[in-house]
């Protein structure tokens, strides 16, 4: 068995086929339910790491780049549309947690070293 990891997909593969994050074997175009599923705890537990490690990516490009703030812009609201996704009941600690901590990145790294 052997686990690969790109994005927020994790892909799991064993001797009788190929499993998504959802538990279900992909054969010939179609998807088959099987035994193997991750319960609800470990689905939430993923997304919520998927979303920090996309909120940490958006802080190591304002931080340790020189990438051009419209494209910070687009990764903010590639984030900010996947936590729409994951809670959309909860956009408003998104607003506190993550634009704040954005906000304040740029200004102590970028608008400082203006």
């Amino acid at each position: 068995m052997s686990i690969i990891n790109k994005g927020w997909l994790s892909i799991i593969t064993v001797a009788t086929g190929v499993y998504g994050a959802f538990g279900k074997q992909k054969t010939k175009g179609l998807w088959q339910t099987n035994l193997m599923t991750m319960n609800s705890e470990e689905l939430k537990r993923e997304s919520m790491q998927q979303l920090r490690r996309m909120a940490d990516h958006v802080c190591s490009l304002i931080v340790a780049s020189d990438y051009p703030k419209i494209d910070v812009e687009i990764e903010k609201a590639k984030v900010r549309s996947r936590c729409e996704e994951l809670y959309p009941d909860r956009m408003e600690f998104y607003e506190m947690i993550y634009e704040s901590r954005f906000d304040r990145l740029w200004y102590q790294f970028r608008e400082a070293r203006e």
